[in-house]
């Protein structure tokens, strides 16, 4: 029976040993694949560079500062959610575009605001609302017109990095509309000679007869290196294409007419989209200006460029042991004052050594 007990207990012991090793194994494994998810997560997730240089990024941080200068004040918690129309059963019928700070941020989370004008001009529907439904002098109207005024003074503090990044927003859109339209004229079945550059080997005398050549995927590198400021620019290099065709194939060629029913398709969506938009201020966006590139062997710099060092500096008067300037200590008289300039000019008009010949002095 004592025999059968400590048997039965090893076995007991060895099923917890057991157990406790499979616990463990599997919490090494649910380790491993975490960290795997982790790091696959970190490579598809876009880099904070990318996000802090996207203008809807910046525009919403910036709105929902204001947004949160709004929840600060005590009155913002009566206009927080939508108004209760079972409580107010003729709210609908009083006041048309019902507006709130969580159908704020649901709009800012959209990306339904592109300036700051549009956000304030829904930020003051709340006042109108209640001035509408409640009265002027109602003191719900007082309060929303408090909260209202916070937002307004805190979009005010940002004037300079809301103009900046509403002038961005306008290059993204007017270079998304031209991307757009290069992309409808490349799928044209008009553009089939029309979307690489012409091969040089088989007609190497158009490069002689045509100073700028242009075709789509020209077009498109330059919209993507946002070249272009106006849309009047873009449709200047476009109009490349029908007369660099008109020059080399002459105005009859099959070519040159596809090359002019491609500009006119393209035009008529300009005129619906791009023509409309808002132009940029002249200049080119933050996100693209690079730095200029350093030069030197020094580490981090261009090693095809040596770096620029400074004259030697040596102490002027230096002597060597025959009493005469060494050539390697001597100074250049641009650097030296003016009274040591002339006593070297002095002495080099009479030294010579005992051969005739001319001294390092006379040289200087």
């Amino acid at each position: 029976k004592k025999k059968q007990d400590r048997v039965r207990e090893e076995d007991s012991k060895r099923k917890r040993h057991q157990e406790k090793e499979a616990a463990r194994r599997k919490k090494q494994a649910q380790a491993r694949e975490s960290k795997k998810t982790t790091q696959l997560a970190d490579k598809l997730k876009p880099s904070a560079r990318r996000a802090r240089g996207d203008p809807y990024i910046r525009l919403i941080a910036v709105l929902e500062r204001a947004l949160r200068a709004m929840r600060a004040n005590g009155k913002a918690v009566y206009f927080e959610d939508p108004v209760d129309t079972s409580s107010y059963p003729n709210y609908p019928s009083v006041v048309k575009t019902p507006m709130c700070i969580k159908l704020l941020e649901q709009k800012l989370k959209g990306k339904k605001y592109t300036t700051r004008e549009e956000f304030l001009r829904d930020v003051r529907l709340i006042r109108d609302n209640s001035e509408r439904f409640n009265g002027r002098d109602d003191i719900w109207t007082q309060g929303a017109g408090q909260v209202v005024r916070e937002a307004e003074r805190l979009v005010e503090s940002e004037k300079e990095v809301l103009d900046e990044i509403e002038n961005d927003i306008r290059w993204s859109c007017m270079l998304d509309a031209m991307t757009g339209i290069v992309k409808q004229m490349t799928e044209s079945p008009l553009s089939n000679h029309l979307r690489a550059p012409v091969s040089q080997k088989k007609f190497p005398m158009y490069y002689t007869a045509i100073e700028h050549p242009m075709d789509l995927d020209t077009l498109k590198k330059n919209v993507k290196a946002r070249k272009y400021a106006t849309p009047a620019e873009f449709w200047a290099d476009a109009e490349l294409i029908h007369s660099n065709s008109v020059k080399f194939n002459r105005q009859d060629h099959p070519i040159t007419r596809n090359a002019r029913a491609l500009l006119d398709e393209g035009r008529k969506m300009s005129a619906s989209v791009l023509d409309k938009l808002p132009l940029p201020k002249r200049r080119r966006p933050p996100s693209v200006v690079r730095k200029r590139r350093r030069t030197g062997n020094t580490p981090g710099r261009n090693r095809g460029t040596p770096a620029r060092r400074s004259p030697r500096r040596v102490t002027p008067g230096r002597k060597s042991a025959t009493g005469v300037p060494n050539s390697s200590s001597v100074v250049s008289p641009q650097r030296m004052p003016s009274r040591e300039v002339s006593e070297i000019s002095v002495a080099g008009s009479v030294a010579t050594d005992g051969g005739g010949a001319e001294s390092p002095v006379d040289l200087l």
